[in-house]
């Protein structure tokens, strides 16, 4: 009886998942185009990777424009079964440059405004799917004339093909297991041997959705689910230069600590460099620090001294912009330090001569000097009281 009891539990569950498999296709009309299905019968005949060992996986098919097209009517259709409001092409052009920093010009014909978290000069359109493992494997692209936000997704990753296309599935099946690649042949794990890939359609719907939720519409649940489930993405938001929510400010700077972040990786919070080489400097991130607990200001000024002293040994710089980032680093840290008698240990990292050492005390004034102590009021008296750690030399330059 008690047998019976748990195969019947086991069924009535099964049945439950699978009506809302079939309630969440049912919920989005898709109607594949005939070259949506021409896309989607190239996919499948080059599966989703090959094998080239039992640990060795390759990408057997090149993205291209026609790939990243064939979804943005899926895309569509989801983003607003899900609630997602459009922004007007104003509300778009200023929240992609908010975020970017960079201007979509709508007179231009081009469909897509791509961009990497690989390097932010990066223009150049590069087609490379959702974690592909490809140099650009978080490849992202702004799609203009239906303004959201998106990553390049096989359709099979967003659509229950086997469904809607059942005699996709069936070309899928008769084509051949084993394809040449570079002269070698390849074994092809297809799309539809992949167990998990229902789950995997799900995950990436609900990303999509959230991400641009958050990013055009303000979503404050959102912005909660991509803490838990995607906060690799908001850090990379706030590294990108997207510093204008407070509240992800604080999150993405606490992350960095909880994980015990390396000190290099800490300190890149604080700035970064635009295509021109101009360095921009993060107030934003220095005013989270402000708001942080007593015990967690101690904790990060500490990491930012450590980061001063690594970033004046090897900081890859021009002189000029080390002097800039190290000196405002030094300056907000020794104004919020003052308060809890941790002051007098930042600018004395630039104070001192040692070998291996970029600059010297001389060296720094005469940049802070140049550049008129960066137009910060008190820099200059931040600078002269604190640079020898609280013990004024009579020969300190003028």
């Amino acid at each position: 009886m008690k047998h019976y009891f748990l195969l019947l539990l086991l069924l009535l569950v099964g049945c439950q998942e699978a009506a809302t498999d079939n309630s969440r296709e049912e919920k989005y009309n898709f109607q594949l185009s005939a070259e949506q299905i021409a896309v989607l019968n190239k996919q499948l005949s080059k599966g989703k990777l090959g094998m080239v060992s039992e640990w060795s996986y390759i990408e057997t098919y090149t993205y291209s424009k026609p790939d990243l097209d064939a979804t943005i009517p899926i895309l569509r259709e989801i983003l607003a079964k899900e609630g997602y409001q459009q922004p007007s092409e104003t509300e778009f052009i200023a929240k992609v440059q908010q975020i970017l920093g960079r201007t979509i010009d709508p007179e231009k014909s081009t469909d897509y405004f791509y961009f990497n978290d690989v390097s932010i000069s990066d223009q150049k359109i590069h087609y490379c799917r959702k974690k592909s493992g490809d140099l650009y494997a978080n490849s992202y692209y702004m799609v203009k004339k239906e303004r959201f936000f998106t990553e390049l997704f096989a359709l099979p990753e967003l659509i229950n093909y086997q469904k809607l296309c059942p005699e996709c599935l069936q070309k899928e099946l008769n084509a051949p297991k084993k394809i040449q690649m570079e002269g070698k042949p390849i074994k092809l794990y297809k799309w539809c041997e992949e167990k998990y890939l229902p789950e995997q359609r799900q995950n990436n719907i609900t990303e999509l959705v959230h991400r641009n939720k958050y990013l055009f519409n303000d979503s404050r649940e959102s912005f909660r689910w991509l803490q838990e489930h995607d906060a690799s993405f908001l850090e990379y938001l706030v590294r990108y230069n997207y510093l204008k929510d407070k509240e992800l400010n604080d999150f993405v700077l606490h992350k960095n600590i909880n994980e015990d972040q390396l000190i290099k990786h800490f300190g890149s919070l604080f700035w970064h460099l635009q295509c021109d080489g101009k360095l921009v400097f993060h107030t934003e991130m220095i005013e989270a620090v402000e708001r942080a607990s007593e015990d967690d200001k101690k904790l990060f000024l500490r990491k930012i001294e450590d980061y001063i002293l690594m970033m004046r040994k090897d900081s890859g710089l021009d002189f000029a912009l080390q002097a800039e980032l190290l000196g405002k680093l030094a300056y907000y840290s020794e104004k919020i330090a003052e308060p809890l008698n941790m002051n007098f240990r930042y600018f004395v990292k630039l104070g001192f001569q040692a070998e291996g050492y970029e600059g010297s005390e001389l060296d720094y004034d005469r940049e802070f000097k140049k550049h008129n102590y960066y137009n910060i009021s008190d820099f200059k008296q931040v600078w002269e009281d604190t640079c020898y750690g609280g013990t004024w030399y009579p020969g300190m330059p003028e």
